[in-house]
C-alpha cells in the first residue's frame, strides 16, 4: 500500500509566493522543518509553524517537533502551513540601524559616487565645450561653409557669431 501524503501550501513571511509541496503523513515536524530549510532558506531553530484552513483561519500552532504530521492534525482539509521567523530575520530591516551622513560631509568626501560624477562629468563637459569653442574660433563671419541640418535647407555661409 502506498504511503499517505498531504498536499501542503507553504507560505513564509520572507517569500512573496507560496510553495505547493507533498509530504508523507508519517513525517515528523522536525523532518518537515529540515526539508523546508532547503526551500525557504531559514534555519529550523528560527521557524515557527502554524496551520491555517482553506479560508485562511488559524487552526493550530505546531510546536512538538517529534510528533508526526498526522498526529499534529495536519490533513488535506488544513492545507496551509505557514512559517514565521524570529523578529531578528533577514527580511526585517526596520531594526537595523542606518548610517547617516550630512550633505556637507558627503560633499567633502573624495571617494563618493557624487565626487566621481562631479570629476568625470565636469571634465567631459569642459572638454566638449572647449573643443567646440576652439573649432568655432577658426571661422569668421561671412566665410563660406555648408551646414546640414535635418529637415532644413542647406546653409552656405556664417551669418553671425553668437557670444
Amino acid at each position: 500500500m502506498a504511503a499517505k501524503v498531504f498536499n501542503l501550501t507553504i507560505t513564509s513571511d520572507l517569500r512573496q509566493y507560496p510553495y505547493k509541496k507533498r509530504y508523507p503523513t508519517s513525517m515528523t515536524l522536525q523532518e518537515l522543518k529540515e526539508l523546508l530549510q532547503l526551500v525557504v532558506g531559514s534555519s529550523t531553530e528560527c521557524m515557527r509553524t502554524e496551520l491555517y484552513d482553506k479560508d485562511g483561519k488559524f487552526v493550530s500552532s505546531l510546536t512538538d517537533d517529534q510528533t508526526t504530521l498526522e498526529n499534529l492534525g495536519v490533513t488535506d482539509r488544513t492545507p496551509t502551513c505557514t512559517l514565521l521567523y524570529n523578529p531578528i530575520s533577514y527580511g526585517n530591516v526596520t531594526t537595523v540601524g542606518k548610517y547617516m551622513i550630512s550633505e556637507e560631509k558627503y560633499d567633502e568626501r573624495k571617494d563618493s559616487l557624487r565626487a566621481w560624477k562631479r570629476r568625470e562629468g565636469l571634465k567631459i563637459k569642459y572638454d566638449a565645450l572647449a573643443a567646440t569653442e576652439n573649432e568655432a574660433k577658426q571661422f569668421k563671419v561671412g566665410d563660406r561653409c555648408t551646414v546640414y541640418v535635418s529637415n532644413e535647407q542647406k546653409r552656405r555661409y556664417i551669418p553671425h557669431r553668437t557670444n
